[in-house]
């Protein structure tokens, strides 16, 4: 039987995991929600502070034994933006459109490379 879909791919030469890479691929490409280029991962948030500060990574969240003495999330959610508004400077002071980044933008008619990609490298 002649397997195709909806794209007008014959897919009936493809094995079970190529039909369900090129179905992934389709999703990927029809979804509208993305991350937003400025996300950044709590635990690079915490090795950025602690190295730029010279303390331990616990000591960043004022973790003694591995108890938390006060609210380590308000802490971390601080310093994310707080790098997060650097990069931002950083981009912008480099001719990057930042609102262009983020995922609405689609909606707004900006076309986004399929050949460029971002790169954040936190020093």
């Amino acid at each position: 039987s002649d397997q195709a879909n909806d794209a007008g791919i014959d897919t009936s030469n493809m094995t079970y995991k190529e039909r369900q890479a090129l179905a992934r691929k389709k999703e990927a490409e029809a979804a509208k929600k993305s991350w937003s280029a400025s996300f950044l991962r709590g635990d690079a948030v915490v090795d950025n502070l602690s190295d730029r500060l010279g303390v331990a990574k616990g000591d960043v969240l004022n973790v003694k034994d591995g108890i938390s003495s006060g609210n380590a999330a308000v802490r971390l959610a601080l310093g994310e933006t707080h790098i997060i508004s650097e990069n931002i400077a950083f981009f912008e002071s480099h001719g990057v459109d930042v609102k262009a980044l983020e995922s609405s933008s689609a909606d707004k008619g900006v076309i986004r490379s399929k050949t460029m990609i971002l790169v954040k490298n936190l020093p």
